[in-house]
């Protein structure tokens, strides 16, 4: 066999592996591209995608929405782990900065592929989507409902449990919050109502003390979340002092334990000489007032006929300024510069391979 077919056969993945990298970014991927890589390499795409992969950076919304319908299930948690830290990432900005950009309506496109993620096969898949849909606007009704359905249907409960302190953490207030983390106390699982404990103490919903005191002889991890819990309440909590105090005096608990009872004890007693709670993301629209309302949205997955930058066309009511924009074939100015630096870097990340690959077969 020659010498370059054994080269070839020896380093065809981390060759493969360079050129995907560098196609990703040279050139703007649409659907029909994404479509034809093969499941692995569909997998490393998504894993490196991000917004500068597109020569419109907002087209990524199109590319996670269409990842998120795979039928690969490692591509569709990859995607809805992404879509998780975009969306929250996005949230911080809009909130800490001075003059936020308002992302672009291309975003309706995502929701609506999160809307439809919720109900999807895989666990991982569900949690993450739901937390991104949370998150991804101010909280409404619609979302509200879809997300506390979900939530009464998941087998999981300790990701319906994660979900309901994101809910909470954003900014819903519906009463069922709390009344599904209170029955979740009494769950058969020590994690589970470990869990519930954890999530009342940042919820701390109406009528959980007295479901809380009667887990202070339960498993010790669980004993742990509801002392916390039940000192979450502070002077609500007073009528339980006793209950604490007696935990307290039994010489069988020992560790950490005894000290975070004080603590509780602390807080109850002495409520404000306790530390501010940290503050948590609030969720608000990532949309323009002006942007066409997503309720009313009907999302058409296909590819344009002229897409050289476009994933998945908006939302049909979308205006028809964005339709435009979204189809044009040419590219700005500032695309095409971006382009011709991603060739030179990709040029010069092919041939720093090709010079690792050839320096390690002389070995």
């Amino acid at each position: 066999m020659k010498p370059l077919q054994i080269l070839t056969m020896k380093y065809t993945s981390w060759i493969h592996l360079i050129i995907i990298i560098f196609t990703s970014h040279v050139h703007a991927m649409t659907i029909e591209d994404i479509a034809k890589l093969s499941p692995s390499d569909k997998i490393e795409f998504y894993k490196s995608v991000s917004r500068e992969s597109f020569s419109d950076p907002e087209d990524i919304y199109f590319a996670l929405a269409e990842g998120l319908r795979d039928n690969e299930t490692q591509v569709r948690r990859i995607c809805a782990a992404k879509s998780l830290l975009i969306i929250t990432s996005i949230q911080k900005y809009v909130q800490e900065s001075d003059s936020p950009r308002m992302p672009s309506p291309k975003i309706l496109a995502l929701k609506e592929a999160l809307k439809k993620a919720v109900d999807d096969p895989n666990l991982r898949v569900r949690g993450a989507a739901l937390s991104a849909l949370i998150y991804s606007d101010e909280p409404n009704q619609l979302y509200e409902k879809i997300i506390l359905e979900r939530i009464e249907m998941e087998s999981n409960k300790k990701i319906a449990l994660t979900v309901l302190r994101d809910m909470y953490s954003s900014g819903y207030r519906s009463p069922d919050i709390g009344i599904f983390a209170i029955k979740a106390l009494s769950d058969v699982s020590p994690s589970v109502r470990e869990d519930a404990a954890r999530a009342i103490v940042e919820i701390r919903p109406l009528g959980a003390l007295p479901a809380l005191v009667k887990l202070l002889s339960d498993e010790g991890t669980v004993v742990s979340a509801v002392v916390q819990a039940i000192g979450a309440y502070g002077t609500e909590a007073l009528p339980y002092v006793p209950a604490l105090e007696k935990l307290l005096a039994d010489r069988s608990i020992g560790g950490t334990l005894p000290d975070q009872i004080r603590a509780a004890l602390n807080a109850i007693k002495n409520p404000s000489q306790q530390p501010p709670a940290k503050p948590r993301l609030k969720a608000v629209s990532l949309i323009n007032k002006n942007t066409p309302s997503e309720t009313k949205a009907e999302p058409k997955a296909e590819a344009s006929p002229n897409a050289q930058k476009v994933l998945v066309t908006p939302t049909q009511n979308a205006s028809a300024d964005l339709k435009s924009s979204a189809t044009k074939s040419t590219q700005p100015l500032s695309a095409q510069a971006n382009n011709v630096r991603w060739w030179i870097i990709g040029l010069i990340a092919v041939a720093g391979g090709l010079f690792f690959i050839l320096h390690r077969s002389k070995r």
